[in-house]
C-alpha cells in the first residue's frame, strides 16, 4: 500500500460539463491532443539502465479511436486518456525500483532481517516497509509513542499488513531537513512532546516523492537516413553511410557526445563550419552542412549532408529526431510584448487544477510539470533544446505545456515544429520591435506565425486581448473558422471581461464575465496589468472547456510570479514591489498600476540596457519622472557600453545631461523637475536600490523596475552576479549589510561658524578581525570637520565602546585616535563630540535610540564651536549589531566616508520651497518674488531706450541674458567645443570681412549700428561709451563674441570643480587670462585699423581654445577633456562580499 502523499490521484470525470454554444461544430474530433503518444507514433527509449524498453504492453482491452466521441464530450475523453497515463507511468516506475531503493536507503535503515514477503514488485510497498522500519528505530529511541496494539479487525477492515498509520506518517511529515552546514552538538537533546519532534531530522521527503518525481531522462536513436525521412529534409547531396545511427543531435560543437549528428549553422558571431574537428574529436558521427566541406578531414564522421540553409532544417530534423513530441501533448502558446509570463503561470495553474500534468517554458522558470524544474543551464534555447525538452516530457507524463512564444522565437524557428493546439495573443507595443532588428511590421508578422497556424476548427482555438488595436490583425491569421474567445477590460464586447475589480498592494479582486458563467477571483497578483492576465487564463479554460471551479481554484493557487509586480513584504512601514519592465510601455504600464493603488508616494528606480534601443532610453526617463515622485536612474546590464553615456542619453529624457547634474558638486541640494518630482542618479545599482529603499516612507511605494527575476548582470563581456531575489528580503528586514534610516527630524537652525556643515549620507565599514564586514549608512552632523568622500583618503581605524556608555561626561580613560561608539542619551550632541575629542577619539558613532534618524544641530546658544572631529549618527538597528560584533570578535575596526554620487536633502523638503504654476510648472518663491522687478526695469528700458544712460539698462539686460543661456547651454566636452568656436571664427570672418566684398558693406558693421533700423539698433550687444573721445560714440561688442568662448570658459569651471581642482591647478584661470588677453588684443586692433570693426572671435578663439589645448595636452588631461569632458568619478564604489548579493 503506498503513502497517502504518493499515491497517484485517478481522474473521474465531472457529473455536469458543457461546452460553449459558439464552439459546438457540427462534427469535431478531440479538443486537445491525445497527452501520449499512440501506438502507431510509439517509438522504443532507453531507460537509465541503458537498455532498451519497448513500448508497455496495455492488458486492456482495445479503445475506441480517441477522436470519437462514443458518449463522452472532449474533456472526459482527456480525463480518461490522464488516467490510463498514470497506469502506464506507475508501471514505468516500477522498472526503476532500485534507484527508488537507493533512495529510500539514504534514511540509514538498517532492518534485521529483510522481509520482502513477495512485495519486492511493489514500488510503494517497499517505501511503506521502509517508512515502517524508521518508525520502529523512532519507538525504540523514545522519540515518538508506541501506538497501542490495534483491536481485532472486523472483517470488512483491512489487515494490519497493509494498514497505515496515518498519524505517525504526518509527524515523519513534518520533519524538517537539517542544512548540511549546521553543526548538531552531540550532546544536545532532541526536545519531544506527545511524539512531536521539535528537532529536525536528515530525512530527504522529496526523495520519497512528496513534492517531487525523479525525472528519467529519455534516449533515442535512429538512422541518418530514418531521420532524413522522417524529417522531409531533401538534402541537395549525400556522402557516406546513410544507416549510420545516431543517438542526439547538436549545433554546438562544445556540446557533441559520441554518436551525435552536428549540424552546421551560421551564427551571428561564428560559422560552425570552422569546428567540424572540435566536433569529431567529441565523437559526430554524421554532418548536416550547408557548404561543401572535406570529409576526410573529419575521420570521425561516417557521413556527410548538404542542404540548402542549415538553418531552416534544424527545427525540423530536430522534432523528426525526438518523434515531434508535442503532437503527444496540448500546447498553449502565448505571444505579446508584456504579460507573457504571469499569464503562463496562471494558465498552468488552471490545467494542473483539472487533474492534468502541466509543463511550462518560461522566461522565469521552467518545468516539466509540478515543481520538477529544469536547471538554469539547460534552459531550451534554439530548436533542439526545445524539441528535446517536450519529449523529456511527453516521457515522463506531462500531458500538456504551457509556454512563451517570444518573438525571438516565433522569428528565429526555434518554435516552427512545435504544434500549438491554443494561441493566446496579450498585447503588443513598439517596445521590442527596435531590439527585433527589423521594421515594425515585421515585428507583428513574426508574431502572427503563431496565430497562422490555428487552422483546426476542431483542435486549434484563439484568444485574443481586444483591448489592443492589433486583435483584428490577429484573430485574422490562419483559418477564419477558429473559434475565437476574446478577452478585455475596456471593450464590453468581450466573452471575457470583468464587472468590477478592486485593486489593493496586497491582492486583487475581480469578479469576472464569462459566456459559462459569472467567476469570483481573489489574487495575490497586483495591479490592473495582472487583470489582464487573469482574464487572459480565463479565456483559455473557457475555450478548452475547463468546468468554472478549476479555473478560479488553478487561478487563486499563484500568488507570485517572481520578479512580475511582485510584492516584497517584510513588514517594512512601506511597500517594495520588483518588476521586469523594461521597455517605455511596460514601465509606463507599471506605474499606472502602482498609482491605482493609492500610495503616498511613488520611489522608482531602473536602468537601461546598454548596446540596445537608445530611442527609448529618454522615453523611459520622462515616463518614470512623470509618473514618479522620485526617479533614480541607474544601470540594467551595460554590456560593453559606459554606464554614464547610458545616464546621459537617460537624462535627455528631462532635457538634462551629466553635465548639468553634476555642476551642484558637493551641494546636498538637487533642484527638483518642472513638475516639482525629484531625479537622483547612481551608476551603481546596488547603491540605487538602497537610496531609494533608504528615502522610504510609510504609505509610499518602492518600484525596482528592469531586472525582475533576473540573477545577473552584464558588464563587458562578464556576468556579474546581481540578485535581488533570495537576497531582498533579508535586506529590508536586517539591518546586517547596511543599515539606514528615515531622518525626521525637520532642521529649522540656520548655519553659524563652527556648525555649517551640508547633511550628507555618510558609509560607514567595519572589518572584524581582519575580514571586511558589513556596512552602514548614516547622516553626518553640523558640526565638526567634513567627512572625506574619498575611500582612499578614509582611515581604517579601532572601533570602541564609551565609557560612560553616553559620553555625557568625560571619558574614565584616553583613546589613542579610535572611532567611539556612544548611545544617543540626553546630553548634547556637541556635548558628546567635545568629551570625546578631549580623550583622543578620531570620529564619533553615536547610536540613536530609535529606528529613525536625527539631524545632529547646533544649540541656538552655541556660537564659534570648535569641534575637529566628524561626528555621524547610525539607527539603533546599526547600534545593535555593532555590539555584536564588539563582544564576538578580537578587533573590530571602521572607517567613515561621505559618498556624494547621490545626494538626498534629508532636511526641510525642496519641493515646500516651490509652487506648481498652470504651463510654468515648479516656480520656486524667489523667482516668483523678483518677477514683477524684472519685467518693469525691461519694460522701462524699452520706453527710454533712446535716452543717454538706456546704455546701462541693455547691458544689465544683456549681461542677465548671457548668464541665463551660459546656466542653459553647455558644451560636453573640449571636440563640441573646438567645432563650435572654429566655426564661429569662419562665421564672423566672413561677415566682418568678406561680406564687403559681395554687398560692398560689411553686414555685421551695418547690423551692429543699426543703419537700416531707424533710430534703434539691435539689442544684442554690450555697449560702453567713449568717455575720452572727443567724437563721442559707443565701443560695442556682441553677445556671440561673450557668449561662444564664454561656453568654454564656463566648461573649464565645471571641470575645475568635479575635480576639485584649485585655482592653481586648474583650468579656470587661465581661459579667463587667455579671454581677457584675446579681448585686449582686439581692442589693440581695432585702434590700428583706425577704427574699422574688427570680428572679435578672430583674435579671442585662437587665445582661449589654444590655451586650453595646449594646457591639456602638457598636464594629460587632453584626452579626457575631448572625449569625456569630466573628471573620473570620485565616489568610491561600494565593495561586496563574496557572499553578498547586489540588487
Amino acid at each position: 500500500m503506498a503513502m497517502p502523499f504518493l499515491s497517484l490521484p485517478t481522474f473521474s470525470p465531472p457529473s455536469s460539463f458543457s461546452f460553449l454554444p459558439k464552439l459546438r461544430p457540427t462534427s469535431f474530433s478531440l479538443l486537445l491532443k491525445p497527452p501520449l503518444l499512440t501506438a502507431s507514433t510509439a517509438v522504443s527509449a532507453i531507460g537509465p539502465d541503458g537498455k532498451y524498453y519497448p513500448t508497455p504492453a496495455d492488458d486492456d482491452p482495445p479503445e475506441a479511436p480517441e477522436d470519437s466521441m462514443h458518449g463522452f464530450n472532449k474533456f472526459q475523453q482527456i480525463q480518461r486518456q490522464a488516467a490510463r497515463a498514470r497506469k502506464i507511468q506507475e508501471e514505468e516506475n516500477k522498472k526503476d525500483l532500485p534507484l527508488f531503493l537507493k533512495a529510500i536507503e539514504a534514511t540509514e535503515v538498517k532492518p534485521a532481517s529483510a522481509s520482502s514477503d513477495g512485495s519486492g514488485d511493489d514500488l510503494f510497498g517497499d517505501i511503506d516497509e521502509a517508512i515502517a522500519l524508521k518508525r520502529e528505530e523512532f519507538i525504540n529511541k523514545g522519540l515518538i509513542k508506541k501506538k497501542p496494539e490495534p483491536e481485532e479487525a472486523s472483517v470488512d477492515e483491512l489487515d494490519p499488513e497493509e494498514a497505515v498509520d496515518l498519524e505517525e506518517i504526518e509527524q515523519l511529515r513534518v520533519l524538517a531537513e537539517v542544512p548540511d552546514d549546521e553543526p548538531v552538538e552531540e550532546s544536545e537533546e532532541l526536545e519531544v512532546n506527545d511524539g512531536d519532534l521539535s528537532k529536525s531530522f536528515d530525512i530527504d521527503l522529496d526523495a520519497l516523492g512528496r513534492t517531487k518525481t525523479r525525472i528519467v531522462e529519455p534516449k533515442f536513436k535512429m538512422t541518418l537516413a530514418e531521420l532524413l525521412d522522417e524529417s522531409k529534409v531533401v538534402p541537395l547531396a549525400v556522402y557516406g553511410n546513410l544507416e549510420i545511427e545516431i543517438s542526439g543531435i547538436s549545433h554546438d560543437s562544445r556540446l557533441v557526445e559520441s554518436g551525435d549528428l552536428f549540424v552546421c549553422r551560421v551564427g551571428k558571431n561564428t560559422d560552425g563550419h570552422l569546428y567540424l574537428s572540435e566536433a569529431d574529436k567529441r565523437g559526430a558521427v554524421a554532418v548536416v552542412a550547408s557548404k561543401e566541406i572535406d570529409i576526410e578531414g573529419t575521420l570521425g564522421c561516417k557521413a556527410l549532408v548538404i542542404v540548402e540553409d542549415t538553418d531552416v532544417v534544424l527545427a525540423s530534423l530536430a522534432a523528426s529526431f525526438f518523434r515531434h513530441p508535442s503532437k503527444s501533448m496540448s500546447v498553449i502558446g502565448i505571444m505579446g510584448t508584456n504579460g507573457k509570463t504571469t499569464t503562463t503561470f496562471l494558465i498552468k495553474g488552471v490545467y494542473e487544477a483539472m487533474g492534468l500534468r502541466t509543463g511550462m517554458l518560461s522566461t522565469v522558470a521552467d518545468c516539466i510539470y509540478g515543481d520538477n524544474k529544469l536547471e538554469s543551464d539547460k534552459k531550451p534555447t534554439d530548436a533542439i533544446s526545445v524539441q528535446k525538452v517536450i519529449a523529456k516530457m511527453v516521457h515522463n507524463g506531462t500531458e500538456a505545456l504551457v509556454m512563451e512564444a517570444s518573438y525571438h522565437g516565433l522569428a528565429s524557428e526555434r518554435c516552427d515544429e512545435v504544434d500549438f493546439d491554443v494561441a493566446v495573443f496579450t498585447n503588443l507595443s513598439r517596445d521590442h520591435s527596435n531590439d527585433f532588428k527589423g521594421s515594425e511590421d515585421e515585428y507583428r508578422e513574426a508574431n502572427a506565425r503563431l496565430f497562422s497556424r490555428m487552422v483546426d476548427p476542431a483542435r486549434h482555438r484563439k484568444v485574443v486581448n481586444i483591448d489592443d488595436p492589433n486583435a483584428a490583425f490577429f484573430i485574422s491569421q490562419g483559418n477564419s473558422d477558429v473559434p475565437v474567445i476574446t478577452f478585455a477590460v475596456e471593450n464590453k464586447n468581450a466573452d471575457v471581461r470583468p464587472l468590477k475589480f478592486e485593486l489593493s498592494l496586497f491582492e486583487t479582486q475581480v469578479l469576472v464575465s464569462t459566456p459559462e458563467g459569472i467567476l469570483e477571483i481573489s489574487s495575490g497578483l497586483l495591479g490592473r496589468c495582472n487583470v489582464y492576465n487573469i482574464l487572459a487564463a480565463v479565456a483559455v479554460g473557457i475555450a478548452v472547456g475547463a468546468p468554472l471551479e478549476d479555473i478560479v481554484r488553478g487561478i487563486e493557487e499563484v500568488d507570485t510570479v517572481p520578479g512580475r509586480c511582485e510584492l516584497i513584504d517584510e513588514e517594512q512601514a512601506f511597500g517594495v514591489i520588483v518588476d521586469h519592465a523594461n521597455t517605455p510601455n511596460g514601465l509606463s504600464r507599471l506605474l499606472d498600476n502602482v498609482r491605482e493603488l493609492s500610495p503616498k508616494r511613488i520611489i522608482t528606480v531602473f536602468g537601461c540596457a546598454g548596446e540596445k534601443d537608445r530611442g527609448k532610453r529618454p522615453l523611459m526617463t520622462k515616463i518614470a519622472t512623470e509618473k514618479s515622485d522620485v526617479t533614480i536612474l541607474t544601470s540594467d546590464n551595460p554590456g560593453n557600453e559606459d554606464p554614464l553615456d547610458i545616464l546621459d542619453d537617460m537624462l535627455t529624457g528631462v532635457g538634462w545631461s551629466m553635465q548639468d547634474y553634476l555642476k551642484y558638486g558637493d551641494n546636498d541640494y538637487y533642484p527638483p523637475l518642472r513638475n516639482g518630482h525629484r531625479l537622483f542618479l547612481h551608476d551603481i545599482r546596488l547603491v540605487a536600490v538602497r537610496c531609494a529603499v533608504a528615502m522610504g516612507e510609510e504609505g509610499d511605494v518602492v518600484v525596482v523596475a528592469g531586472k525582475g527575476h533576473e540573477t545577473f548582470q552584464l558588464e563587458g563581456e562578464k556576468k556579474e552576479k546581481c540578485v535581488f531575489t533570495g537576497s531582498r528580503a533579508s535586506s529590508l528586514a536586517s539591518p546586517a549589510r547596511v543599515t539606514a534610516g528615515d531622518i525626521v527630524h525637520d532642521d529649522e537652525t540656520p548655519k553659524k561658524p563652527g556648525c555649517e556643515n551640508d547633511f550628507v549620507l555618510v558609509k560607514v565599514q567595519t572589518w572584524v578581525d581582519g575580514v571586511e564586514d558589513v556596512e552602514f549608512v548614516g547622516v553626518g552632523a553640523r558640526f565638526g570637520t567634513t567627512i572625506v568622500s574619498k575611500e582612499k583618503n578614509a582611515n581604517q581605524t579601532h572601533l570602541v565602546r564609551s565609557d560612560p556608555r553616553d559620553c555625557c561626561s568625560p571619558l574614565r580613560k584616553k583613546i589613542a585616535g579610535e572611532v567611539l561608539m556612544v548611545d544617543r542619551g540626553h546630553c548634547k550632541f556637541t556635548s558628546k563630540a567635545n568629551f570625546a575629542e578631549a580623550a583622543g577619539a578620531s570620529a564619533v558613532l553615536i547610536i540613536n535610540n530609535e529606528k529613525e534618524l536625527y539631524k545632529m544641530v547646533c544649540e541656538p546658544d552655541e556660537t564659534d564651536l570648535d569641534i575637529h572631529i566628524p561626528t555621524v549618527m547610525l539607527p539603533r538597528d546599526a547600534g545593535a549589531t555593532l555590539e555584536k560584533m564588539l563582544s564576538n570578535s578580537s578587533s573590530g575596526f571602521a572607517n567613515v566616508l561621505s559618498c556624494l554620487a547621490i545626494k538626498v536633502r534629508w532636511f526641510k523638503k525642496a519641493g515646500e520651497s516651490f509652487i506648481k504654476l498652470p504651463v510654468l510648472g515648479a516656480i520656486s518663491y524667489l523667482t516668483l518674488a523678483v518677477a514683477p522687478f524684472c519685467i518693469a526695469f525691461a519694460v522701462v528700458w524699452a520706453v527710454e531706450r533712446n535716452n543717454s544712460f538706456a546704455w546701462i539698462g541693455q547691458d544689465i539686460l544683456g549681461v542677465a541674458l548671457i548668464i541665463t543661456v551660459l546656466q542653459i547651454i553647455r558644451i560636453p566636452n573640449l571636440k563640441v567645443g573646438t567645432v563650435l568656436l572654429g566655426c564661429a571664427f569662419i562665421y564672423d570672418i566672413f561677415w566682418v570681412f568678406l561680406s564687403k566684398k559681395l554687398f560692398k558693406e560689411s553686414v555685421m558693421i551695418v547690423v551692429a549700428r543699426g543703419d537700416r533700423s531707424g533710430e534703434d539698433g539691435i539689442p544684442m550687444l554690450l555697449k560702453i561709451p567713449r568717455l575720452f573721445d572727443p567724437w563721442g560714440g559707443y565701443s560695442i561688442i556682441g553677445f556671440g563674441d561673450i557668449l561662444l568662448p564664454g561656453l568654454l570658459v564656463a566648461f573649464s569651471l565645471r571641470y575645475d570643480f568635479l575635480a576639485k581642482k584649485t585655482l592653481r591647478t586648474g583650468y579656470f584661470l587661465w581661459a579667463m587670462f587667455a579671454y581677457g588677453l584675446g579681448l585686449l588684443i582686439t581692442y589693440v586692433a581695432l585702434n590700428l585699423m583706425d577704427g574699422h570693426g574688427q570680428p572679435a572671435l578672430l583674435y579671442i578663439v585662437p587665445f582661449t581654445l589654444g590655451t586650453f589645448l595646449a594646457l591639456g595636452r602638457k598636464r594629460g588631461d587632453l584626452e579626457l577633456l575631448w572625449t569625456r569632458g569630466e573628471p573620473e568619478r570620485v565616489c568610491p564604489h561600494v565593495r561586496l562580499e563574496s557572499g553578498q548579493d547586489s540588487i
